[in-house]
């Protein structure tokens, strides 16, 4: 309109630039993919254990994807919790992995844009600026990233979360506090990877 042309010309507003990175994120959820989900998710509502955290959840994401010979591991790990972020850093670096760090929106967009595409994402849902939710189903949408493997870490522990997080395309979803133990065997499982990499230190129970 020509009043908003007057405003522009005086620089008193201006258009809003979508970033591509975002625009690519508007997803729509199958209802096969609720179906299916909803099966996983009362497995996992009825998996709650006495100690106060659910049995993980992990399907492996189609044929692991090939690497060359000493090609190194790399994850991204979401999360806003700066102790719980390092503890997991570390324990995903034992195991080979070369691990980069996200706790907000900014950081997020960052690091899903740097070289190279992740092997696996470690996704929080509760972000200070962020809903995991959102960003699980926005990574669905993108050329990218649409493969990657992503777990849910999160402390939201309903059915109706544990539903969300697999009807919108998380392929293993582990709830906090949980046992390293259990984390690093969804880890194994969604990416297809040996229960003992070599060279790792220690064995899962």
């Amino acid at each position: 309109t020509s009043a908003f042309m007057k405003l522009q010309d005086r620089k008193l507003v201006t258009l809003a630039e979508v970033d591509p990175f975002t625009e690519q994120f508007n997803a729509q959820i199958s209802p096969f993919a609720v179906t299916q989900a909803e099966a996983e998710a009362d497995s996992g509502a009825a998996s709650l254990k006495k100690a106060g955290y659910y049995v993980r959840i992990a399907r492996q994401r189609g044929t692991a994807r090939p690497r060359l010979p000493g090609q190194v591991l790399s994850a991204i790990v979401v999360d806003d919790e700066p102790m719980l972020a390092k503890f997991i850093q570390s324990y995903l670096t034992l195991e080979g992995f070369r691990v980069r760090l996200a706790s907000n929106r900014a950081e997020i967009v960052t690091e899903f844009r740097k070289p190279p595409v992740p092997d696996l994402i470690l996704l929080d849902v509760m972000l200070p600026d962020a809903d995991g939710f959102d960003i699980l189903l926005r990574l669905r949408q993108h050329p990218a990233l649409k493969d990657v493997p992503v777990i849910m870490l999160t402390g939201k522990a309903t059915r109706e979360a544990v539903l969300k997080g697999l009807a919108g395309g998380a392929d293993g979803y582990v709830t906090k506090p949980f046992e390293v133990d259990a984390l690093m065997h969804v880890v194994r499982t969604v990416l297809g990877l040996p229960a003992e990499p070599a060279g790792s230190g220690f064995a899962l129970l």
